[in-house]
């Protein structure tokens, strides 16, 4: 039991996944730091993600063109000959607000779902990634 506990450790920190704390996820991207999460536990369907950027100096930034891609990759059989479920993903623009930007993400069924967002300023992109478990 202790080799599988060691294991899915390993795994997921190989993955850089990051779980939401307080529904907020934190990532790099390059010199930004980027604060995400949702309005609300994330479902199958509509859901509102929102996602604040900050420079190296901790300043927001306001001024960058953010897109997410949210995608569940495909799986395969227990043999591996065979694909049960094939890749499913989908981009969303993400408007600028206030406080940062949101993006209407739309998980067409639940499981696990991986989110890039994409930061374009200055002429340059920098992307974080994320994961999450839709219910």
């Amino acid at each position: 039991m202790k080799r599988l506990v060691i294991l899915i450790l390993a795994v997921v920190l190989m993955a850089g996944v990051t779980y939401a704390q307080d529904n907020v996820m934190t990532k790099k991207a390059g010199d930004y730091t980027v604060l995400a999460g949702f309005d609300k536990t994330p479902k199958a369907g509509d859901n509102t993600f929102l996602i604040n950027i900050k420079d190296e100096s901790g300043k927001a930034v306001t001024d960058a063109t953010v897109k997410v891609h949210y995608y569940m990759r495909e799986k395969a059989g227990p043999t591996g000959k065979y694909l049960t479920m094939t890749y499913m993903g989908s981009e969303a623009g993400a408007e600028a607000t206030n406080t940062g930007y949101k993006a209407n993400l739309n998980f067409s069924m639940s499981g696990p779902w991986n989110i890039e967002v994409t930061i374009t300023r200055g002429g340059q992109e920098q992307t974080a990634g994320f994961f999450t478990l839709i219910k």
